[in-house]
């Protein structure tokens, strides 16, 4: 059998939610010497849909006795089930202990990475969780895209942090390296501008995704009616 072969057997194992049959397939990769990075990251993922989390650091350890240093994937997948899992009082701690972790072993933070921090960001978020996010971003090796552009401002607007935002605008203005193609971006851009008073801008995100030909969708609709009438023309709104 092939690497692919035997980690579609193992794949198929986890997503009939069989962590029995799973294991032991796995184990007997190991004995084979076919088990490789994706095999472990896919009994891991499926360990932490359980937050059976040492055994999830346990395949981790495993990997580098194989010589399969943990990636990406690994430690994406480890800091998104922390975030889901963990209560409040812990999660922050135990999220940026892997991050550091991370970093130490060489894999820096990417795009995915900061997503899942992004969107994890509450109203009650700690201020320095916030902040140690957005820095986090800023030090990226990987230029932003418009999808985790919209994670920034979604972010911002969710932890209630206006004087936050509008830097975060700025810098978007200053940057001309993101391209935004997507409806659903520019509706997020649209509601950022409209929570901090900001109609031109608003209108500004509007006009440029008409003159792209970009069609909005009713989401992006929603967002501009909600950021021309919340800054008072309701008849603006009503109009749209």
């Amino acid at each position: 059998l092939t690497h692919s072969l035997w980690n579609t057997a193992l794949d198929a194992c986890v997503e009939c939610r069989d962590l029995k049959k799973a294991e032991d397939l796995m184990h007997r990769m190991e004995e084979a010497g076919v088990a490789d990075a994706v095999s472990y990251n896919t009994l891991i993922k499926a360990h932490l849909r359980r937050e059976h989390y040492d055994r999830a650091r346990g395949l981790m350890a495993d990997m580098r006795k194989a010589g399969c240093n943990p990636n990406h994937v690994t430690y994406n997948e480890l800091i998104n089930a922390l975030v889901k899992n963990e209560v409040d009082s812990r999660r922050g701690q135990a999220v940026w202990e892997v991050v550091e972790e991370m970093k130490a072993s060489g894999v820096k933070p990417n795009r995915i990475t900061c997503s899942i921090l992004l969107k994890s960001l509450r109203a009650k978020s700690p201020f320095g969780d916030v902040m140690r996010t957005m820095e986090l971003t800023d030090s990226m090796d990987e230029p932003m895209d418009e999808v985790l552009l919209s994670s920034v401002v979604e972010a911002c607007v969710r932890v209630g942090k206006p004087n936050l935002l509008v830097q975060r605008l700025e810098q978007l203005q200053n940057k001309n390296s993101i391209v935004v193609t997507g409806a659903h971006t520019f509706g997020s851009l649209i509601k950022a501008y409209g929570y901090v008073k900001d109609i031109s801008g608003a209108w500004r995100c509007w006009k440029q995704m008409r003159s792209q030909h970009v069609k909005p969708t009713s989401i992006t609709i929603g967002c501009m009616v909600e950021a021309v009438a919340s800054n008072g023309d309701v008849d603006g709104g009503y109009e749209l």
